[in-house]
C-alpha cells in the first residue's frame, strides 16, 4: 500500500499518485520524485521501503534507470534485471539492486509541457515479459497525469515547515551544496565534483549523504585528498 502521510488538510495525495501506478502496471513498488532547475532532487512520495531504497541508491550513485530516463526523456524499460546486458549498464546499481530483492526496474520520465520536471520509478520483485506497446502506452500516460501535482506536491513541501520528506528533502540540498564546494575546491565542472563524491562516498564506504555532511562541515576537502581524487 501506498505510504500516506496525513496534513492538516486532509490530504492524502501521496498515495493518490502511487496508486494508479501499482494498480495499472504489473509492478510491485514506485517512488516519484521531483527534479528542480538546478539538479536537486525532492522524492515526493514512496510505495514501500524498497521503492524508497532504490530510488535512493540511484541517486547515491548516479547509475540506474531512473538517470537513464531523465537523461535520454524516454521511458527506461528493464524486465529483466539479471541479464548480463543489463547488470554490465550499472555496474555497482546492478549488483545492489538485485540484492535489495528487485527483478525488473522500469523508469518513465515526468514532463510538463516540454520540461523534464521529474521521474516515476517502478520496480518488480519477479522478472517479467517485455512491455507491450499498449502498456507503455499505459505507463506514459499515468506519468503524464502524475507530472502537474507531483510538482505541486514537491513546492508546497518547500514550503512547508512539516514537509512530506524534510529530511530527504535537507539531504539532497546537502549533497548539491558539497557539489558546489566541491566544484571550487577542485576547480572542475558540477558533473566532475558529483562524480567525485560519489566515488570517495563507494571507495570508503560511506553513504553520499555523509560524504556531502563531512564537505559542507569542513572536515573533509578534496583539493587536500591527491590526485586519485582530483579531476
Amino acid at each position: 500500500m501506498c505510504s500516506e502521510r496525513d496534513r492538516p488538510d486532509g490530504d492524502r495525495a501521496p498515495s493518490v499518485l502511487c496508486a494508479p501506478f501499482l494498480l495499472g502496471l504489473p509492478v510491485g513498488g514506485v517512488s516519484i520524485s521531483v527534479v528542480g532547475d538546478s539538479g536537486e532532487h525532492s522524492t515526493v512520495t514512496s510505495s514501500d521501503p524498497l521503492a524508497a531504497r532504490l530510488e535512493s541508491m540511484q541517486f547515491e550513485l548516479g547509475e540506474g534507470p531512473h538517470w537513464d530516463a531523465l537523461r535520454s526523456g524516454r521511458p527506461a524499460l528493464h524486465n529483466d534485471l539479471g541479464t548480463e546486458a543489463t547488470l554490465s549498464a550499472w555496474p555497482v546499481f546492478g549488483p545492489a539492486a538485485w540484492h535489495e530483492g528487485a527483478r525488473a526496474l522500469y523508469s518513465f520520465p515526468l514532463y510538463l509541457g516540454p520540461l523534464a520536471v521529474g521521474v516515476i520509478d517502478l520496480y518488480s520483485s519477479e522478472a517479467g515479459e517485455p512491455w507491450h506497446e499498449a502498456l507503455v502506452g499505459k505507463g506514459l500516460e499515468l506519468a503524464s497525469a502524475a507530472a502537474a501535482p507531483a510538482v505541486e506536491l514537491a513546492t508546497r513541501s518547500a514550503a512547508s515547515e512539516t514537509p512530506l520528506n524534510a529530511v530527504v528533502a535537507e539531504m539532497r540540498r546537502e549533497v548539491h551544496q558539497a557539489s558546489g564546494m566541491v566544484l571550487v575546491q577542485l576547480d572542475t565542472s558540477v558533473e566532475i565534483a558529483m562524480s567525485r563524491l560519489r566515488a570517495f562516498a563507494f571507495a570508503s564506504g560511506k553513504s553520499l549523504d555523509t560524504v556531502a555532511a563531512d564537505v559542507v562541515a569542513g572536515r573533509l576537502d578534496f583539493s587536500e585528498l591527491g590526485d586519485h581524487y582530483t579531476a
